[in-house]
């Protein structure tokens, strides 16, 4: 009898491990690798024909409920939704594939980021603007968040090769912050000319980067290349790049 109890309740605990939510999010990362290429550009036409795996991965998503959600930590949250956005933006893409870009998709007065084609924490969140600006934004409090949010555009910082995950959340976040600013076509740094021309997203969230990292010119010091110091040092210019919406297409 003590023998079968103990077989029944390694068993119970085999269900509740195989139930439990993946904040490893494994499925995202593989996904990942296999239609992201080194340009940080998506195969949306292989993905649409092989979409199985990202179902499965966004359903995995929607079917955390509010309670479970409210019990993880901080970071377990952030990574979520950061994935979840992420996740949700190239499902969009795909349901509209082959589109010329993202703000495309709607009609003349409605947005793509307002449409309502998901379903999280209980149908609490059904849109991208929801995830970015009363969640991930409103919540956290976190500027590296503008890095790590993918709009499926060419100016949109980079996306992450790879899921971001709870336990190594800050450091990923950190690196995305110095993966775009290190890259001339998003970020430009030139010391000839001692300007500085900066992604629209400084401009539009600058609010952000003053309110939650110290101001605009500590976080070009702490994430940029070391010429951006030099230049700031040296009082240089900073403008801001006209935003690619183009899509962020592999073909």
């Amino acid at each position: 009898m003590q023998r079968l109890f103990k077989l029944s309740f390694m068993l119970l605990l085999v269900n509740v491990k195989a139930l439990a939510f993946d904040h490893e999010h494994q499925e995202w990362s593989q996904i990942l690798r296999a239609y992201l290429n080194e340009e940080s550009l998506v195969d949306y036409s292989a993905l649409k024909q092989n979409s199985v795996s990202l179902k499965a991965y966004l359903s995995q998503l929607e079917a955390v409920n509010e309670s479970e959600y409210s019990s993880w930590a901080v970071n377990e949250q952030k990574a979520f939704l950061i994935n979840a956005y992420n996740a949700f933006t190239v499902k969009l893409i795909i349901d509209h594939y082959p589109v010329k870009s993202i703000r495309k998709i709607g009609g003349i007065f409605s947005s793509p980021w307002k449409k309502k084609f998901f379903k999280l924490l209980n149908g609490r969140i059904k849109t991208l603007d929801q995830i970015e600006h009363d969640e991930l934004r409103s919540q956290f409090e976190d500027f590296r968040i503008h890095a790590a949010v993918n709009c499926a555009s060419k100016s949109c910082p980079p996306l992450r090769s790879t899921a971001f995950t709870a336990n190594n959340l800050d450091a990923e976040l950190d690196a995305q912050m110095q993966l775009w600013l290190s890259d001339p076509s998003r970020n430009e740094f030139d010391p000839e000319v001692k300007k500085i021309n900066l992604s629209m997203i400084f401009k539009w969230y600058r609010s952000d980067f003053d309110n939650w990292g110290g101001g605009l010119d500590q976080v070009l010091r702490r994430f940029g290349p070391p010429e951006a110091s030099d230049l700031l040092a040296d009082d240089a210019s900073i403008s801001y790049l006209t935003y690619d919406w183009s899509l962020n297409d592999s073909k």
